[in-house]
């Protein structure tokens, strides 16, 4: 009698682990078609000059793709000062006699481009456009300003003039030369807009390339972080070898390099000339992409210590590259940062 319990017991047994390897086959077997069904988009298209590469995950990535597209276009139109009818272009014209009506979108950005302009006393100013202006007109005959032509303007600069009403949604321009420039700040203001269509529009996932500035949002399934690449600065974009000199994973938020090898030019609205310094390239890590961007470009001018100073304020990180291809990082990048190139070493600042 106990010899045929035992035998029916170990029936019930081998049974029961047939059922659950079923059981696990038919999960791993869903599992692999819902990977296979994942709803990818991928686009690349030109707005206002800049290319725009989209990869965006789930049923609504089509639909948040588009709608990214739209915004990014509205989004500039409204901050390009030699964009016909753009918002800044009018309060560079008019805003001198009176106040001037913006968007909530060109309020949002112009309150943040003037609060770094702050914290940083002008290495960062949104009002260098008469400064801009003068140093565009002399690229194309591969010349330089006089030093007379580039103080005259340099008084026409100061982000102390800016005056912004957020209560109203106006802004002010108090000295009658100045000008509102926001082209360093445009690209990661792009991957800021694109970021918010994606959550609004469905998608679980997206990244956004806009330039040398990087957004991304969500996870993908099974792929975790998203592994942005840094810019390599010393190979042009035409040449073999520009995948970089390594990569981040990251969350969510927005990467923005300033690579002073490959731009034409970085001017300091303090000096008006151009920048001199040992870095060949600046990279910040912040959740906003108009926040990121204008830290970049601050810290290119304020060089490594007061730099790391800035991006702490702002709980933000970043990396310096100098042309020894020393890396510096903070310090919450330590683990976040890959080092794919073996002539390049982080060192510790």
């Amino acid at each position: 009698m106990k010899e045929k319990i035992k035998k029916t017991n170990g029936e019930y047994i081998l049974l029961l682990f047939t059922l659950i390897g079923t059981i696990i086959g038919i999960v791993l077997i869903f599992s692999a078609f819902l990977d296979r069904e994942e709803k990818i988009y991928d686009s690349t298209t030109e707005i206002m000059g800049l290319k725009i590469n989209q990869t965006v995950y789930g049923e609504g990535a089509q639909k948040a793709s588009r709608a990214a597209e739209k915004q990014i276009n509205t989004l500039l139109s409204q901050i390009s000062w030699n964009n016909d009818g753009s918002q800044i272009q009018k309060v560079n014209k008019d805003s001198h006699k009176s106040w001037v009506d913006v968007s909530p979108g060109v309020l949002s950005i112009l309150l943040k481009a003037l609060d770094v302009a702050n914290d940083t006393k002008g290495a960062f100013d949104p009002t260098v456009l008469p400064i801009s202006m003068l140093w565009s007109s002399y690229f194309e005959n591969k010349k330089s300003p006089s030093n007379e032509e580039i103080l005259k303007k340099k008084l026409s600069v100061g982000y102390e003039d800016l005056k912004i009403n957020k209560d109203v949604s106006r802004v002010r321009l108090f000295k009658s030369d100045s000008g509102i420039d926001l082209t360093s700040i445009s690209t990661g203001a792009a991957c800021s807009a694109a970021l918010k269509q994606y959550q609004k529009n469905g998608a679980y996932a997206g990244l956004i390339c806009v330039g040398k500035s990087v957004g991304v949002f969500g996870n993908r399934k099974n792929s975790g972080n998203f592994k942005i690449t840094i810019p390599h600065p010393f190979y042009k974009d035409n040449e073999n070898n520009n995948d970089g000199f390594g990569f981040l994973e990251i969350a969510e938020g927005c990467v923005c390099t300033v690579d002073f090898q490959q731009q034409d030019v970085i001017l300091d609205p303090r000096t008006g000339y151009p920048i001199q310094s040992n870095f060949t390239s600046v990279t910040v890590f912040h959740p906003d992409g108009i926040i990121a961007n204008a830290l970049a470009v601050s810290c290119s001018m304020l060089g490594k210590e007061e730099g790391f100073k800035l991006l702490e304020k702002y709980r933000a990180d970043g990396i310096f590259v100098d042309n020894a291809r020393h890396v510096f990082v903070s310090d919450n990048f330590w683990d976040k940062l890959i080092i794919t190139d073996n002539n390049f070493s982080i060192i510790d600042w």
